[in-house]
């Protein structure tokens, strides 16, 4: 037992001859052990030092015997837990009765100490990473609780923020009439006056909700991305927007704890990498910096977070003003399960898991700290060998005047369905469905389609299964025009096919204006109506 791997014990015995050679036995074993010949100065040591794996308490003592440390142990909800060997020449049953982990008889052999000693530490362990694992397993259901309610929420906020946008075009057209109306200086002047000012507090109205209902939906994108699938192939991604969304999802946390303070550059190159597992990261990362610090007092705190390029690599640093980690603890930081928060807060992965996607992504990740002053982890990631440019979409060329497309809708959620037509509707003609076999039927009738909009995630027949009989029975051009949408996190086989037919895909809930300019991406890749 060495390095990281030590553990600590606190001898409490008032006789110095046994102290030394205890100490030094279990020392010369691989322990970092910890001396103490009084109880008063070993219950000190306790609240104010680093906690011991086991205590091997003397109960004859004098001033405070082990009894009466005992008592006060077992009434400190910070001490309780720490598991007692207790040793004694008392032969009474009293002694033998003491409420420890285990009780041996002065004299005894160090074997049978140490035997005692590994037992306790080894039974402690399992219980530990049994916990752990069952807190790992509770998260995991979790993820996939996220992922559920995501894709349940996506459906009907997608065609209530449809609705909103539909709406708010609508009032401003009556706003438009009732401005005409006015400008005519009719008799009943008075009464458009009356429907301009309703009309005003209905906007606002909508506003309002609108501005609740993008709320939702940044929460929902965040579920999403989190619940993304681990595989996901590495690909150019924009770390500050992993940072955002990270940020979005922790700031209830940190809100009640500290001021947040972000340092982000105009322009920062992309990055090669898993955005799944770089959002993890970051999760990981600003949820341990909120829970150094106590609530109540944000204004007296601050978790900064700053990204920057130094060289070939791009730099994340997140630092908090938290409670700062022990020298001691600092070697041991990264081990799985192994954390340094009270019980019931922490599962002891979250660093664990920053370092192993940190090694995936080839990167480096360290940590200064000073207790009472907080903590800095610094993430180091490296650039792409060949650095493209940050992605810029280009303008879409102007449809030519007259120019209409002819767009089938396909979602088995008829409102979402409706609500998409009503969207798209004052600038293509558009049809909406609710079956994947009706729009095929429509199409061997002879319908022709510019765009396919289409739900990924269907029952009967899927978007996929949609592709290939479209492709087989059309062709791969007309499968090109299909505009994928979808509510919930891919699979491995949903992500492999995107991957294979590189067709557009929009995650629910969407804003309008993407809607809107992806139909008119496809559309702008076709010269004239279609033909099927």
């Amino acid at each position: 037992m060495s390095g990281s791997g030590r553990r600590r014990i606190l001898v409490v015995e008032d006789d110095p001859e046994i102290l030394g050679a205890l100490s030094g036995l279990l020392e010369e074993e691989g322990y970092d052990v910890q001396s103490v010949a009084d109880a008063r100065d070993a219950l000190e040591r306790l609240r104010h030092g680093p906690t011991p794996e086991v205590i091997i308490l003397d109960l004859m003592m004098p001033g405070m015997d082990g009894w009466e440390f005992r008592t006060i142990q077992r009434a400190d909800p910070e001490l309780a837990a720490i598991p007692v060997v207790a040793i004694s020449a008392d032969t009474s049953s009293k002694a033998a009765a003491i409420d420890a982990t285990s009780f041996l008889r002065k004299p005894f052999r160090f074997a049978d100490l140490l035997s005692t000693v590994e037992k306790i530490i080894d039974e402690r362990e399992r219980r530990r990473i049994r916990a752990r694992l069952a807190e790992a397993e509770r998260l995991a259901s979790l993820g996939t609780l996220a992922a559920g309610a995501a894709h349940e929420i996506s459906n009907p906020l997608s065609f209530t923020v449809a609705n909103l946008e539909t709406m708010d075009e609508q009032l401003s057209r009556l706003r438009q009439m009732t401005a005409e109306l006015s400008a005519r200086q009719l008799p009943e002047a008075h009464l458009l006056e009356d429907m301009k000012a309703t009309l005003d507090d209905m906007s606002d109205l909508l506003a309002d909700g609108r501005v609740g209902a993008e709320r939702v939906s940044r929460v929902v994108r965040n579920l999403q991305s989190i619940a993304r699938r681990q595989e996901e192939q590495h690909r150019l991604v924009d770390i500050r927007r992993v940072i955002e969304s990270s940020l979005n999802l922790t700031w209830n946390q940190i809100r009640h704890r500290a001021r947040l303070v972000k340092s982000f550059p105009d322009e920062l190159p992309l990055i090669q990498g898993s955005e799944f597992r770089l959002g993890q990261l970051m999760l990981n990362l600003l949820v341990n910096a909120a829970q150094a610090i106590q609530e109540g007092n944000a204004q007296a705190n601050e978790i900064r977070v700053s990204v920057r390029r130094e060289g070939g690599s791009v730099v994340v640093e997140v630092a908090d003003t938290g409670e700062g980690i022990a020298p001691e603890a600092r070697p041991r930081l990264f081990e799985p399960f192994f954390t340094t928060k009270p019980a019931g807060v922490g599962t002891g992965l979250g660093l664990s898991i920053c370092q192993s996607v940190v090694l995936e992504h080839r990167g480096a990740i360290d940590v200064d700290s000073e207790p009472g002053k907080g903590s800095l982890f610094r993430v180091t990631l490296p650039l792409p060998a060949e650095q493209r440019p940050p992605a810029v979409e280009k303008p879409v060329a102007p449809e030519p005047a007259g120019r209409r497309g002819q767009v089938i809708i396909i979602d088995d959620e008829p409102q979402l369905a409706w609500a998409m037509k009503r969207l798209l509707d004052p600038e293509h003609d558009v049809v909406a469905v609710t079956h994947g076999r009706e729009a095929l039927d429509r199409m061997l009738a002879g319908e022709r389609f510019d765009v396919i909009v289409c739900d990924l995630t269907m029952p009967y027949m899927t978007g996929e299964q949609l592709y290939r009989e479209i492709e087989s029975r059309f062709g791969a051009d007309v499968a090109s025009r299909i505009l994928f949408v979808t509510g919930g996190a891919l699979s491995e086989e949903g992500n492999a096919f995107l991957q294979a037919v590189r067709n557009p895909l929009l995650f629910k809930p969407f804003d309008p204006a993407e809607l809107r300019g992806q139909v008119r991406r496809v559309m702008s890749t076709q010269a004239a109506p279609a033909e099927a």
